[in-house]
């Protein structure tokens, strides 16, 4: 019976180092940005009215730091949006009317601060957050690999961060079961 007993407690801690590595790494793994995928196109079509010709699907990073989007990668053109006219997330029905707004409301303002304008900057392709030479070109390059190639966006992580945060409680309350039980055994005090 003893042997048994044993055989128990390290299936348990094996349970336990098990949840606690797997939820640690699928909690590693990359989420969803926050960004909406209707941003790009709505851009494109208020530009291509605007400027009364086609105009390029731009790049997320016209208002983040990177093209994977999200919330906290804005760059200096995406805080002046949301600053200037009120542009949050979760809204992705206003990015046009909002972008409007922008250029007709603050049609001298400079993000970047290279001494050419946002608007300016935007309809030629130029980043409105990175100065000079580096921002141009940045928003609409010319990019294609393959036969009708094009932007897609990107698919989701899958549903891993529920999984991670049930896996790693898992692990933490099973040290936890097996610590206190080693601490009564030993005689200890449980804290």
């Amino acid at each position: 019976m003893q042997e048994w007993a044993r055989a128990r407690v390290f299936l348990r801690a094996g349970f336990g180092q098990a949840a606690l590595i797997v939820g640690l790494v699928l909690g590693g793994l990359p989420g969803r940005a926050n960004a909406s995928e209707t941003y790009p196109a709505q851009v494109q079509l208020t530009m291509s009215k605007r400027l009364n010709t086609s105009y390029c699907v731009p790049q997320c990073i016209l208002c983040h730091r990177t093209n994977l989007g999200g919330r906290k990668t804005m760059n200096v053109f995406g805080l002046s949006m949301e600053h200037n006219v009120d542009l949050g997330p979760a809204v992705p029905g206003t990015v046009g009317a909002k972008l409007e707004k922008y250029f007709a409301e603050h049609a001298d303002l400079d993000s970047d601060g290279d001494g050419v304008t946002d608007v300016k900057e935007i309809e030629v392709g130029d980043s409105p957050a990175i100065p000079g030479a580096a921002g141009e070109n940045l928003i609409c390059p010319d990019i294609t690999y393959g036969c009708g190639a094009r932007i897609a966006p990107q698919p989701s992580s899958g549903g891993l961060e529920p999984a991670a945060v049930i896996a790693l409680g898992l692990g933490l309350f099973s040290a936890r079961r097996r610590r206190g039980r080693f601490a009564r055994a030993a005689g200890l005090p449980l804290k």
